[in-house]
């Protein structure tokens, strides 16, 4: 324990400087310390590529309601922890029940913040063992950053809309659940855009179809560019959040002008991206993305006159630049 206060003591002056710096762990005893941001967290937490922690979801639903967004949280709150023996449960300390000390804990973080010595245990695929109400609350409070205990052991668990399903839930509840859902990971970018580029436009269902497949598609809409300088502003900003050279985003434009400036944007859902580090600039990148750009690369580039590398699709590395990317469709879908 000793050595596990020296550790956080040790982090906590560095805390907000881990937004600019590449994240870095310490080992105590068989456990690893480490930050980790919060979007990556929440995309670790599927089993058999399905969400697994719905009770973050309704936790924050119950955030929500204390600050009078809506009229159900409590209710989803109270129902999930009678059927997981919690609520009843009372603390001899304080005689205090979960709810109530949820409610104490939403209003200690909003009044001093998020504790970084408040470490969230998780196991070695970095799934939730324990700390959701806390997790909960850092996803309403914006918090992007989140301290973890990573222990050697794999924890086994099961929050899936199948359980909520199994203990009575109707599918109304289950249904604003899951909505609530995909709109926390929509406003914390934790999805993907593919980006079908022109020289593909004759397979664009062909290809989204193809897709659908293997992941869960969001949303899917074409954008048609009428004017040749816009098109090019729209290719320089999707690009501008990653690290590729002027020259060769000049080269993929080249490539466009033989045909209409045409695009399709498919938004998926990408269950445990598995991150690795870029080595050029060190961010993260998705090797999942990189099997979904290499695998259509390799099938339609024989279906492409003139073809040249990377001239088919676009999908961001990882959320910040999904994050950017959204903004730049947003800004475009205006102006056309």
């Amino acid at each position: 324990m000793i050595i596990l206060q020296k550790i956080k003591n040790r982090l906590r002056p560095y805390y907000k400087k881990f937004q600019e710096k590449r994240l870095w762990n310490f080992c105590v005893g068989k456990d690893i310390i480490t930050i980790q941001k919060l979007d990556k967290l929440l995309s670790y937490q599927y089993k058999k590529n399905k969400f697994n922690r719905y009770d973050i979801i309704v936790r924050y639903l119950a955030i929500e309601e204390f600050y009078g967004k809506n009229n159900i949280g409590f209710n989803l709150y109270k129902k999930m922890q009678e059927k997981r023996g919690y609520l009843k449960r009372i603390d001899h300390k304080d005689n205090k029940d979960s709810l109530e000390k949820f409610k104490e804990l939403i209003k200690n973080i909003k009044t001093k913040g998020f504790d970084i010595n408040s470490l969230v245990p998780v196991d070695r695929n970095q799934q939730l063992y324990d700390g959701s109400h806390r997790l909960a609350c850092a996803l309403y409070f914006n918090q992007n950053l989140i301290p973890l205990k990573i222990g050697k052991f794999e924890f086994n668990t099961d929050y899936s809309l199948d359980w909520f399903r199994k203990k009575g839930f109707s599918e109304n509840e289950i249904q604003l659940i899951e909505a609530k859902k995909r709109e926390i990971f929509y406003k914390k970018g934790i999805y993907f855009q593919v980006i079908l580029w022109p020289p593909v436009q004759k397979y664009f269902n062909e290809i989204e179809n193809n897709i659908k497949e293997k992941y869960e598609v969001l949303n899917s809409y074409k954008i048609n560019f009428d004017n040749a300088n816009i098109f090019k502003e729209f290719v320089f900003g999707v690009y501008e959040s990653d690290d590729i050279e002027k020259w060769k985003i000049e080269k993929k434009l080249t490539g466009f002008k033989e045909y209409d400036f045409k695009v399709k944007i498919i938004e998926i859902e990408i269950p445990n991206p598995k991150f690795r580090r870029k080595g050029l600039n060190n961010h993260d990148i998705s090797t999942k993305v990189e099997q979904i750009k290499k695998e259509y690369r390799n099938k339609y580039k024989e279906k492409v006159d003139n073809y040249f590398y990377d001239i088919i699709m676009h999908i961001g590395d990882n959320f910040e630049h999904t994050r950017e990317i959204d903004k730049v469709i947003k800004k475009f879908k205006k102006l056309i």
